[in-house]
């Protein structure tokens, strides 16, 4: 692909049942730039295999949704390819919230930054319900994958896969996060790797 997607364009991508089903694996990483693997995890991405979908967990003093569901931070996330696609044909993705659209801070793991997704949940879901463009796609899977009977991972889990707000000493993988420089020193000793992703800040 020699297209440089913004959020609205991963968004789309992300939530397209035709981009699933051109996938021929089950277990899908999605692994944007500004993420990446360390080297020093006592983790592996087999560990997480059991999970439909797994991502770095929300923190929910910054986020804005539904706080049941705090996994599942795009970025770097573990997707189940049948899940997605289910998701998608049950219910659209809208990028729009309606004017009394009650920001859920049910659903907690997710971020897709990093993440590990289900091909067949997510084409459950894709076939379920259509994508509504709002929230951002990581958060509208965290939020509607157990439509499809997903298994998402409890944050307890998700933080060992990946950090972006909530700190774990020894994850799989970090995705960028504008974090405080005592954060990026502490994350930096376990992950060496995480300086090439994260923001120097004035540290």
């Amino acid at each position: 692909m020699n297209t440089n997607y913004n959020q609205s364009k991963t968004n789309t991508l992300l939530t397209d049942e035709k981009f699933w089903k051109q996938i021929p694996d089950e277990k899908i990483l999605l692994f944007q730039i500004d993420s990446i693997m360390c080297s020093n995890s006592t983790h592996k991405i087999t560990d997480y295999l059991q999970y439909d979908f797994i991502g770095a967990p929300w923190n929910l003093i910054w986020y804005p949704f539904n706080k049941t569901y705090l996994v599942g931070n795009g970025g770097f996330l573990l997707r189940s390819r049948s899940k997605i696609l289910a998701l998608l044909q049950l219910i659209q993705y809208d990028s729009f919230p309606p004017d009394d659209h009650p920001f859920n801070k049910t659903y907690l793991v997710g971020n897709g930054g990093f993440s590990l997704r289900s091909r067949s949940k997510i084409l459950a879901l894709l076939q379920l319900i259509q994508y509504d463009s709002f929230p951002p796609e990581d958060v509208w899977y965290a939020q509607n994958l157990h439509r499809v009977n997903a298994s998402i991972a409890p944050v307890h889990i998700a933080k060992t896969f990946a950090v972006e707000s909530v700190f774990y000493e020894r994850p799989v993988g970090v995705h960028r996060f504008t974090w405080g420089c005592k954060f990026r020193r502490k994350i930096s000793e376990t992950c060496p790797e995480s300086v090439m992703v994260l923001p120097n800040g004035g540290c």
